[in-house]
């Protein structure tokens, strides 16, 4: 159980960075380039709403370990991705 909490808090994380991602990419939406990361932006937060709901649905389901272990994976490859991302947006 523990496990899915891991995948939850780092998929709310996500979100969150996403979230803020998106406020800075907004200022530039009027641009082809702004465009382009807007719909990055969205992206990542949808990637990291359908972890967290994955993490919920499989969590209530009683799935153990041997599935929340490659989803933890992948909720931290995407929280790294959308921090990388934030960083590249605040240079």
């Amino acid at each position: 159980m523990l496990i899915w909490i891991l995948v939850i808090i780092s998929g709310i994380i996500s979100v969150i960075i996403g979230v803020i991602s998106l406020t800075v990419v907004a200022k530039l939406r009027g641009t082809r380039i702004g465009r382009g990361l807007f719909l990055t932006a969205t992206f990542l937060i949808f990637s990291a709403l359908t972890h967290i709901f994955a993490a919920v649905y499989w969590a209530l389901n009683r799935y153990g370990p041997e599935v929340a272990m490659p989803l933890l994976t992948a909720t931290l490859f995407l929280a790294i991705s959308i921090i990388s991302f934030y960083k590249v947006l605040s240079l």
